[in-house]
């Protein structure tokens, strides 16, 4: 486009540099006193000139559209060779109930552990490279939405047409709820109220494409488990104040006879193991419809994001 208007300012030029010629060729023919030379001298400086600035002009409006082409390309080259490293066979494990003790804080504690554990498919042929993974839970309440956030999950590279398996899978620890605000979202029996699933992961390709992949589920509880998960949430509600005087007992004996502390914090834990039913709950999650997306990005937004990540690693489930 920019070419053939160019094309087109110089036929006109040379239409004016011809008639400007002939013109003052008439004028000198007719008035010898006319200085041909000088005029057409200057008026040739002028329109060189002129020429000179269009050609400036109309070069940087070619580069312009060579530079947009060339970065065209090579979007159209990095997302040629797009992975898709896609998250299945999720499970939200929920831990029974335990006691524990916190040192630094001397403080007594009695809730699950929440852990997620996952498979990862690689669809496509391309391979993936720098996965981060995370996995936010979503718990609504009345006044606002509480999240337990766990670290990412890095995974270095993935071949195309691959699979993390179970062993080499996700595995992901949540943090603390002292209150068992997760149980009773599973007990409120409302898909708005059920805990949510908000899956995210930054990955790369070889030739050097951003992408970003984003999914969300709901949390859905096993009716089976009903009896359990009203068991196990009534026990941690309660447990402060049906062992109160336990616990004052074991915050005065921590530092003064430290054998008679043992002994009560074994009683406790024997006492509560005895009347909870079950060990662990495997929870299933529900894709929520519209809420898979898959979608590029620049790499200075996705290497902004990248430098503020922290990573840890999930090193197993302890016996005692």
């Amino acid at each position: 486009m920019v070419s053939k208007k160019f094309n087109k300012m110089l036929y006109f030029i040379f239409f004016v540099l011809f008639v400007l010629f002939f013109g003052l060729a008439f004028i000198s023919y007719r008035n010898p006193k006319f200085e041909f030379i000088t005029y057409l001298s200057g008026s040739s400086t002028f329109i060189v000139a002129v020429l000179t600035v269009l050609y400036v002009f109309t070069t940087s409006k070619q580069l312009d559209i060579m530079s947009n082409q060339l970065e065209e390309m090579k979007k159209d080259r990095e997302l040629q060779s797009q992975p898709l490293p896609y998250v299945e066979n999720i499970k939200i494990i929920v831990d029974k109930p335990k006691f524990f003790y916190t040192p630094p804080e001397d403080e007594y504690s009695f809730h699950s552990r929440y852990r997620l554990k996952a498979i990862l498919n690689n669809l496509s042929e391309a391979a993936a490279i720098c996965i981060d993974f995370s996995a936010c839970i979503i718990i609504p309440t009345e006044n606002e939405k509480l999240s337990l956030e766990c670290t990412l999950y890095r995974i270095d590279v993935m071949e195309g047409k691959s699979r993390l398996d179970e062993g080499d899978g996700i595995n992901l620890l949540y943090p603390l709820d002292r209150n068992g605000k997760f149980f009773q979202a599973l007990r409120s029996k409302g898909a708005k109220t059920y805990p949510r699933l908000y899956i995210k992961s930054f990955y790369r390709n070889v030739s050097g494409g951003c992408f970003t992949y984003t999914n969300e589920y709901y949390i859905i509880p096993d009716v089976n488990k009903d009896d359990t998960i009203k068991d196990w949430h009534t026990q941690i509600v309660s447990f402060e104040t049906k062992y109160k005087d336990k616990l004052s007992d074991l915050r005065l004996l921590r530092n003064r006879r430290r054998e008679k502390w043992d002994d009560l914090v074994k009683e406790v834990k024997d006492e509560i193991a005895c009347g909870l039913i079950d060990d662990v709950l495997e929870l299933e999650v529900l894709a929520i419809p519209g809420k898979f997306n898959i979608e590029s990005m620049e790499r200075s937004d996705y290497e902004k994001i990248i430098e503020n990540n922290k990573y840890g690693r999930f090193l197993g489930v302890s016996k005692r």
